[in-house]
């Protein structure tokens, strides 16, 4: 199984090692890949400008895969905002439209490479996904789910 981070994911793994354990502990139980959008990677070294921080999380390992925007993802994510802009279920609010765009483009790396979950903590990525009935799960790294079933979250 291969998830989709996006930058909220990738600043929460470097700036809790709890937090980190946990998704190691998620990813080893499931035989999953954390798939890292050279957007999100981008979105996440201007917030952070810890090269050694980025580096671990590029660095060849056995659980992330970097992915770039190519081709096939410009070509979806364009469709993705030509139906957003049709759309009348979804308002970009309090957002930019250069964050919109970056959010599209991780949605686009997510379809062109048939990944089926996206892991956010951005409303915006959820509000674009549920407005298109795109065919991808959001999971809310902020809110109760299956993660919060392994023992590091458990208060003893």
């Amino acid at each position: 199984m291969i998830i989709m981070a996006d930058a909220n994911l990738l600043i929460k793994l470097v700036e809790n090692r709890r937090d980190q354990r946990i998704f190691y502990q998620y990813f080893d139980k499931n035989e999953a890949k954390l798939a890292l959008p050279t957007p999100a990677l981008a979105e996440f070294l201007v917030r952070d400008d810890n090269f050694d921080r980025s580096d671990y999380l590029t660095k060849i390992n056995n659980f992330t895969q970097v992915f770039d925007f190519d081709l096939k993802s410009a070509h979806l994510s364009a469709q993705v905002y030509r139906r957003l802009e049709k759309s009348n279920d979804y308002r970009i609010k309090n957002a930019s439209k250069q964050k919109v765009k970056v959010d599209i483009q991780i949605i686009g790396i997510t379809l062109s490479n048939q990944i089926p979950q996206i892991f956010t903590g951005d409303q915006d990525i959820k509000d674009i996904v549920e407005a298109l009935s795109l065919p991808l799960e959001v999971v809310d790294i902020e809110q109760a789910n299956e993660l919060f079933d392994l023992p590091l979250f458990q208060d003893l």
